[in-house]
Order: C-alpha cells, then structure tokens, then sequence
C-alpha cells in the first residue's frame, strides 16, 4: 500500500460517512414531516375552536 492507496482509502471514508449522515437525516426529516403536519393541523383546529368564541 503506497502514499496514493491510503490516501484514497481515507477519502473514501469520509464519502462513506458523508453519504451515511446524509441518509439518516433524509430518512429522520422525511419521518417527522407526518408529526408535524398533524401539530399544525392540531394548532389550526384549536385556532378555529378558539375564534368560535370558546375560552
């Protein structure tokens, strides 16, 4: 294993992590997107409640 070897071994290491992270945080946003769309939904429906005239 030469100069050139390790250093393309350690780059591709990096990618690899890159790639790792960038999975689970596609993977952690793409899960939450439900939860938020229902707090939203949950704020809007107490909003309306609220503009009824209920306290």
């Amino acid at each position: 294993m030469n100069w050139d070897d390790s250093i393309s071994q350690w780059l591709l290491g990096i990618f690899d992590l890159l790639a790792l992270l960038t999975m689970l945080l596609v993977g952690f946003i793409c899960a939450l997107r439900p939860v938020i769309a229902a707090i939203r939904r949950l704020r809007d429906d107490w909003n309306d409640f609220q503009a009824s005239g209920h306290r």
